[in-house]
């Protein structure tokens, strides 16, 4: 990529999924991509499509088979070293950190390990020698002040009911000295729990589970009906929650994607 290259240039070159759709769309019509994702036979006529049809075969076979999460991975790392490029030298004083509903993989992209620990409802048997906790936001088991930092990246608005968020707020800044809570913002156009754009401008009544499994790429991923765990919140909602804290809005091309609460 050349130095001098736009922003969005250098994001979707540093996306694979970008690669894949610039090999498989040169060859193939998108009735035989589809048919190749579906799983149908697909002829090989054109002589050109034979030259690339095992690395054609081989990338479409590993997104068949992929979780959302591993798709999303690369799109997720450009964002993510884009939002914490200062995080390590701003809180380089704070010598205990804990993620709050995080998973130790953020810490490799931030660029530390020392000092972190996660809790978490759900503990994963690789833990990559980070220290896992097994519990809920929501009422975590600290004194007051127990760490310097009490950091949470795109959780809140996973633990459901509106109640439940101002528990997960009240409990960071009981047990952090410092606080760092992101949530992503509803006005981006593309949904990162989603990985499609639009649809959760969407009624929430319309996201049904069947819905979400035809008209989602996490539903093709999975090939499974699956729930929506999402409980947007406003930047207004965010001061109330956290009130007297500092609320950023981290902005990609001049839009709003996610705010970041501090103080």
């Amino acid at each position: 990529m050349a130095k001098g290259s736009s922003v969005f240039q250098r994001f979707v070159f540093g996306c694979d999924f970008a690669a894949l759709c610039c090999k498989v769309f040169r060859f193939i019509s998108v009735n035989q991509l589809i048919s190749v994702i579906s799983g149908k036979k697909l002829i090989l006529s054109s002589p050109r499509l034979r030259v690339f049809s095992v690395s054609a075969k081989i990338h479409v076979e590993s997104f068949q088979f992929m979780e959302p999460i591993h798709f999303q991975m690369p799109v997720r790392k450009y964002f993510r070293k884009r939002r914490f490029k200062n995080f390590v030298s701003e809180y380089q004083s704070c010598r205990t950190i804990l993620d709050v509903g995080g998973e130790h993989y953020t810490w490799p992209i931030i660029g530390r390990s020392d000092g972190v620990t996660i809790i978490n409802v759900n503990v994963p048997k690789n833990t990559e020698g980070f220290e896992y906790i097994m519990g809920s936001g929501c009422a975590m088991p600290f004194k007051d002040g127990s760490f310097d930092l009490a950091f949470s990246n795109s959780a809140i608005e996973h633990v459901g009911s509106e109640e439940n968020q101002f528990k997960f707020a009240q409990e960071m800044m009981r047990v952090g000295k410092r606080i760092y809570c992101q949530t992503p913002s509803r006005l981006f156009p593309i949904d990162p729990h989603l990985t499609t754009p639009f649809l959760h401008w969407l009624p929430v009544s319309w996201l049904t589970p069947k819905f979400l499994r035809y008209f989602t790429l996490n539903g093709w991923l999975w090939k499974r009906p699956y729930e929506y765990d999402v409980t947007w919140i406003s930047k207004r909602k965010l001061r109330k929650m956290f009130p007297g804290c500092r609320i950023k809005t981290e902005r990609f091309l001049f839009m709003p994607k996610s705010f970041i609460v501090t103080n």
